[in-house]
């Protein structure tokens, strides 16, 4: 019975941060980043300086809660034998499967969408203290660069959760 509630307990936790980071994501894909591009220069900088680095650390707890929680569950559920993850069934497949995908989407996430993002907000300030700055010429690139890693993390967490259901069906 306590099993029982422990393991609820950490698939909601794990659920519901999952739910929050990818959520994050589409946000920031789908409705954020097309905004932003309408917008004036000054705006966009403006808008940039402030939530870039809110919104990084808000995306990285809630990455790293969403593996915690994941890991605990799953640790829990096989009470501790990792044998259960090897891909001889669908439940090992999906689950393996799954946390290869979060292990590469937090890859890129923390190793070129969260320092590219901060890259933009040094050399947003950079040119709004020295506006004879060339920084303005780095941004479209490293716009494009968040462009491709948010669809692409996107992607894989899409994928994450497809190998998720699959395995929560067995």
């Amino acid at each position: 019975m306590v099993g029982s509630l422990i393991n609820a307990a950490l698939a909601w936790m794990h659920i519901v941060s999952a739910i929050v980071w990818m959520g994050s994501i589409v946000f920031f894909t789908m409705v954020l980043a097309p905004v932003m591009r309408n917008l004036s220069p000054q705006a966009r900088a403006e808008l940039s300086i402030k939530m870039t680095p809110k919104f990084a650390n808000f995306v990285r707890l809630f990455a790293i809660l969403t593996i915690v929680f994941g890991l605990s569950l799953v640790l829990s559920l096989t009470k501790g034998d990792l044998a259960a993850l090897a891909p001889t069934t669908i439940w090992g497949i999906g689950i393996s499967g799954g946390m290869t995908l979060t292990i590469i989407a937090i890859v890129l996430g923390f190793g070129i969408s969260i320092p590219t993002s901060q890259k933009i907000v040094r050399l947003t300030q950079e040119m709004q203290s020295n506006p004879q700055s060339n920084a303005m010429a780095q941004i479209p690139r490293l716009q494009k660069r968040m462009a491709m890693m948010s669809i692409t993390i996107l992607a894989l967490q899409f994928c994450i959760v497809a190998l998720m259901v699959i395995a929560a069906r067995v």
